[in-house]
């Protein structure tokens, strides 16, 4: 199979190379395009040796791969190189800047047409409601629905990637397990605003998040667990901002658990759209990031293995 190294250009695109003996495969992910092509590491050797590049000609290197990016008249310039562990494999529902993956399943219908009722309902609610700053504190009873609907998705959102990565078993799984998802999806990075009403400001739901307040931490998560349990006292806190906060970290788990280009109309596989949209996301590191196997560079074909357990490569 070779080795595999990812890597990212002066551009900020990402790229993966395989080495298969004496053949090296590259790919460059440029939106709905790709730029691709292979060299022979014995020609990169037999340049250096006659002074016409440098670099090392033991292992991979970034000037051997910006060489022949030139060679070929590439304009990409490659910055940063990072040999992959286990190319091939993905981690489930940890989606950061995988290259070529493609995340239709059961799974992720079933996920969306969740999330697609309740953005219906609360595009209803907006008829009655108007989403508007001055209206974030309204509170009642169908907002009290809404918001313990939208927060038992969070929780089961956050529940599968704990239980698909091979998470201690337990018999009650409580914030304190959740959160341990904010490190793994950087959920506190997201910002996002709603499309139809950017004048409502910024949304960060997870910002303030923290392991050693795992629930009183999230206002809207908290709100949503005194609504739950004591409706009279605290209906108040069935509002709107904290129902929009609760929306917008759906938006933001199915994203940070399908990949950034799932409600995006040109580069989705479906026609699934959503009401929020990202206007920052969080930044990997190449070891961060998994890639698939390059098999062929000219009708450019990638595949995956199969998927790795992340608490058993990265124990608690």
């Amino acid at each position: 199979m070779g080795h595999s190294w990812i890597f990212k250009t002066e551009t900020g695109k990402l790229g993966l190379v395989i080495k298969s003996e004496d053949i090296i495969k590259y790919y460059i992910k440029n939106g709905l395009n790709s730029i691709s092509g292979q060299w022979e590491w014995s020609d990169w050797v037999d340049r250096v040796s006659k002074g016409y590049a440098q670099g090392d000609t033991k292992q991979l290197n970034i000037e051997s791969i910006s060489y022949y990016f030139a060679f070929q008249r590439c304009a990409e310039k490659a910055i940063e190189l990072y040999e992959v562990k286990y190319p091939g494999h993905y981690y489930p529902r940890i989606a950061r800047e995988n290259i070529d993956f493609n995340y239709l399943s059961n799974e992720f219908q079933q996920d969306i047409r969740a999330y697609r009722n309740i953005q219906n309902a609360l595009d209803e609610l907006f008829n009655y409601i108007e989403p508007s700053v001055i209206n974030f504190s309204s509170f009642g009873h169908k907002i009290r629905e809404l918001l313990i609907l939208a927060c038992t998705e969070v929780e089961y959102l956050l529940l599968k990637v704990l239980t698909d990565n091979g998470y201690p078993d337990k018999k009650v799984y409580r914030t304190q397990d959740y959160v341990k998802c904010k490190e793994i999806l950087k959920l506190d990075s997201f910002e996002v605003q709603l499309n139809q009403y950017p004048n409502l400001g910024v949304f960060k739901p997870f910002v303030s998040w923290n392991s050693s307040s795992p629930t009183k931490s999230i206002v809207w998560y908290d709100a949503y667990n005194s609504v739950k349990h004591n409706r009279g006292d605290n209906i108040h806190k069935a509002n709107l901002e904290n129902l929009l906060n609760a929306v917008s970290a759906i938006h933001i788990l199915l994203e940070s658990q399908y990949g950034n280009k799932i409600f995006k109309k040109w580069e989705s596989y479906t026609e699934d759209r959503s009401m929020f949209y990202t206007v920052k996301a969080p930044v990997w590191e190449l070891k961060e990031i998994t890639v698939p196997i390059l098999e062929q560079v000219y009708k450019v074909k990638t595949s995956w293995i199969g998927p790795r357990k992340y608490f058993e490569d990265f124990p608690l």
